[in-house]
């Protein structure tokens, strides 16, 4: 049965931050937006419960808001979860806006987003749970990263998560050694 999607307002610890609950998994998703250019790098990685990266995408597309480009980066992330059939999925986004238009709260949701909150709302239906969570920037280090990485690739890439740097981008105390400087 599926339930809608709530949005849930939360500081994380370093800790949370790193291990979903099973049987769910933890999707982060960012975007890099050039308003020159307006064009807009999309990073997603999804761990385990575990804390271990099972996917790291990265993809330029263009678009004309860092809103859209938020919109666009949550759904290339629950898109890829289906695609490895995950179906419990613990979301979380630096941009309040996007829970807030997801759970049709009272700001209504620029007209250059509405459609693709539409698809969102549709592919929600492929899973069994998925929860929204807003988490402050410092906690989307990951996301943020695999998205400014985007803005210098051709075209999308898939991470191998065997990469020194996406070990090392993905290892807890290295981002927390980070997220404290």
């Amino acid at each position: 049965m599926f339930s809608p999607p709530s949005v849930v307002i939360r500081s994380p610890s370093p800790k949370q931050m790193w291990k979903p609950p099973l049987p769910f998994v933890k999707l982060n998703s960012d975007v890099s937006w050039n308003s020159r250019s307006k064009c807009g790098g999309l990073g997603v990685v999804v761990r385990n419960h575990e804390g271990n990266p099972i996917i790291a995408v990265s993809d330029m597309v263009s678009c004309g808001s860092a809103i859209e480009g938020k919109v666009l980066a949550l759904r290339l992330g629950l898109l890829e979860c289906i695609s490895k059939d995950v179906r419990f999925v613990l979301a979380e986004t630096d941009c309040k806006d996007l829970g807030n238009f997801l759970n049709d709260l009272p700001k209504a949701p620029p007209l250059l987003v509405q459609g693709i909150l539409q698809d969102i709302r549709f592919i929600l239906k492929e899973f069994s749970s998925c929860i929204f969570s807003y988490i402050s920037r410092e906690f989307n280090v990951i996301a943020d990263s695999l998205a400014q990485k985007a803005m210098y690739e051709t075209c999308r890439t898939m991470w191998p998560l065997s990469t020194l740097w996406m070990k090392d981008l993905c290892n807890p105390s290295s981002c927390s050694t980070r997220i404290n400087e």
